[in-house]
């Protein structure tokens, strides 16, 4: 599948999330490397009279794949219009592929620019008619993989992208939708080249800036990091996701002063930005002050949305604590909403069997496993449960497992 996407998108391979302290050590072991550009510079950038052109129809969809903020989108709505009517059809899927009763109602009020036809690359053509505007068949996919993403779909979603991108590889709202399906796949490193292809040709896009530097925020590449969320605030100096990102960046240099600057002036430009509050509580866990970061998470979550990762790292901290039955309820919480997570699980199944809850913790590992059979790191522990359940013979072949399972085929 992914040999029909662009060039360089590369196989994708297993990535595990990193705390603020593992990225903070390989920033600070890579910082003297030179970096080479990630991608090949051949593609002319749109002008900047493009970039503010009205908003086509394609792009909205590309916008909503691409998982940017109704607040955002909203911005760029009300500053730019819309080169298109907005007929029942569209506000129907608009509901199906994003749900949001204040999108659509600033679509409605949207400034319409009907004889404006909406700006386009001039390297990308394929997907259009003779008249520069997008081909029917090629806005439904478009609608196909918005629809996908939000269902967080995301293979049928890349696979969907696959014939847009071969006929418009060029088109910068395509690839920021393809950074953002890559993104919710934790393949952060096929993230950055579509994000980094994205920002090449639409410069003056600053979300495609914000979401390159929290990209090489997650591959440990801090400097970098900070460089893209200062291009986002340049372009955006009132932006609170801006701002976020520049905290993200200096606390993976180890700026927890900085960090915690930015994040109060995200704060105060955005109040509700619960994104925020989680990337405090992930900043005070490393502190180890868990007391704070319980605080944080719990208001991350009261703002909502609350994704099963705020309940993961809830759970942690309260476990750090030892508040075993409240922990098990926010893991439960995260359960509702990632039932198959081998992160969530493994930290619900770690707080089991260091609590003696053998059973819960049997089961629960025995779950993960058969749907990731090579998530070596919770055997260990299910060994230690199963041994103290009185099931050595199952123990035993959970360590034969551990062997079968690890890079080198070595025991624990």
């Amino acid at each position: 599948m992914l040999t029909l996407l662009p060039s360089f998108i590369i196989p994708m391979r297993a990535q595990q999330a990193k705390s603020l302290r593992d990225v903070a050590q390989r920033a600070r072991e890579q910082k003297q490397n030179a970096h080479g550009a990630l991608l090949p510079k051949q593609a002319q950038p749109a002008d900047e009279a493009a970039q503010s052109a009205p908003v086509s129809q394609m792009q909205l969809f590309a916008w909503l794949a691409g998982g940017l903020s109704t607040e955002d989108q909203v911005r760029e709505l009300r500053a730019r219009g819309i080169a298109f009517e907005p007929d029942e059809a569209c506000l129907r899927d608009l509901a199906a592929a994003g749900d949001d009763a204040l999108l659509i109602s600033e679509l409605r009020a949207a400034q319409r620019h009907l004889s404006v036809p909406p700006a386009q690359n001039a390297t990308s053509a394929p997907t259009k008619n003779a008249d520069s505007t997008p081909t029917q068949s090629a806005l439904i996919q478009m609608v196909k993989v918005a629809m996908a993403v939000k269902k967080e779909d995301y293979r049928v979603a890349l696979r969907l992208m696959t014939p847009l991108l071969q006929s418009d590889a060029n088109n910068p709202d395509l690839l920021f939708a393809l950074g953002n399906i890559f993104n919710e796949m934790e393949d952060w490193e096929n993230a950055s080249r579509a994000f980094a292809r994205a920002v090449e040709l639409a410069p003056q896009f600053p979300y495609g800036h914000g979401q390159l530097s929290l990209m090489y925020y997650q591959l440990g590449e801090a400097e970098r990091a900070e460089a893209e969320a200062q291009a986002m605030l340049k372009l955006l100096p009132q932006s609170s996701d801006g701002h976020r990102f520049l905290g993200l960046s200096l606390s993976a240099e180890d700026d927890d002063e900085g960090g915690f600057q930015e994040y109060a002036k995200a704060l105060q430009l955005n109040p509700n930005n619960g994104m925020v509050y989680y990337d405090i509580g992930l900043l005070r866990a490393a502190q180890k002050d868990w007391e704070e970061a319980i605080v944080a998470y719990r208001r991350a979550i009261k703002i909502g949305p609350a994704h099963w990762y705020f309940y993961n790292n809830l759970g942690i901290a309260l476990s750090r604590v030892g508040r075993v039955e409240e922990a098990i309820k926010a893991f439960d919480k995260g359960w509702e909403l990632a039932p198959q997570n081998p992160e969530l699980l493994q930290s619900y199944g770690a707080l089991l069997c260091n609590s003696g809850r053998d059973e819960q913790a049997v089961e629960l590992f025995t779950k993960l496993l058969a749907v990731t059979p090579d998530w070596n790191m919770v055997r260990p522990c299910l060994y230690r449960s199963l041994m103290r359940l009185g099931r050595a013979d199952e123990a035993k072949r959970v360590k034969e497992d551990y062997t079968k399972y690890s890079p080198d085929h070595s025991p624990w």
